[in-house]
């Protein structure tokens, strides 16, 4: 596999979830990404050998006016922040439709302040320029973070190398990326 260079912030696309464009921090000391996300519910569902457990979980994400310049998708719920959000007032803010999604984990991870949390665990496919791989994807709020996804070094092994020094040398996927 031919290994593809990055710089320390990309776009992505998570065609799964429907999400054209989102723009990343790549962060080769996380383990593993992280996608910010609204609403989330856990669906359980009962298993006669297992008992009840999670198989799925709804949830929404939200998408900020940088993560997508080629426009908002119509289907996403777009508002202004008022004084009160952590998000800057004069940015525009989109909500997805309810999306879900099959879980493939539970498990505690540390955050950047060093808190381990427990959190649901998806695995999708992310388009990074022209290639495209399945990854694991740990759902979280970063609500005071300024990118709406962290993409780990687990989703990078053996696919990319990353120069710190640079900033968006995939090409940002196309609306027409996403179906």
């Amino acid at each position: 596999m031919e290994k593809i260079t990055i710089g320390w912030q990309e776009y992505l696309s998570l065609p799964d979830l429907k999400i054209p464009s989102i723009a990343v921090k790549v962060d080769t000391g996380a383990k593993t990404s992280a996608l910010h996300v609204q609403d989330l519910e856990p669906i359980s569902h009962k298993n006669s050998q297992r008992g009840s457990h999670i198989d799925k979980v709804r949830f929404r994400v939200c998408l900020r006016q940088h993560d997508n310049p080629n426009g908002i998708p119509s289907q996403f719920q777009q508002f202004r922040p008022d004084s009160t959000s952590e998000f800057p007032a004069n940015d525009i803010i989109a909500i997805s439709p309810v999306i879900e999604y099959p879980v493939v984990d539970y498990r505690s991870v540390t955050s950047s302040n060093g808190t381990p949390e427990d959190r649901y665990v998806i695995e999708t496919v992310i388009m990074l320029g022209r290639h495209h791989w399945k990854t694991e994807i740990t759902l979280a709020n970063r609500n005071s973070m300024g990118f709406g996804m962290l993409l780990g070094r687990r989703a990078m092994e053996s696919r990319v190398t990353v120069d710190p020094s640079k900033s968006y040398l995939c090409a940002q996927p196309s609306p027409l990326s996403v179906s």
